[in-house]
């Protein structure tokens, strides 16, 4: 395994355990983003996939590519969370 997957694999238990304190105190900042990304979705997991993205849909918003570019370039507010 390479050394920055070892890395990331330990921070992973870490960063849970913080991100579910922050939930359970109610610390839900509208003012983050989050990048998602699928690679070689196949035909049989569209379904799946589909209610991932539903699931997705209902506390954060998606942005276009455009949105996105002006948001980090401080163009527009930052507005992930719903």
């Amino acid at each position: 395994m390479a050394l920055h997957h070892k890395i990331l694999a330990q921070a992973c238990c870490p960063l849970r355990f913080l991100k579910s304190i922050g939930e359970r105190v109610g610390r839900h900042p509208s003012d983050c983003l989050r990048v998602l990304l699928y690679h070689d979705i196949a035909p049989w997991e569209l379904d799946q996939f589909r209610d991932q993205l539903s699931k997705l849909s209902k506390s954060w918003r998606f942005v276009t590519p455009k949105e996105f570019e002006n948001m980090m370039e401080g163009r527009e507010a930052i507005c992930g969370r719903i």
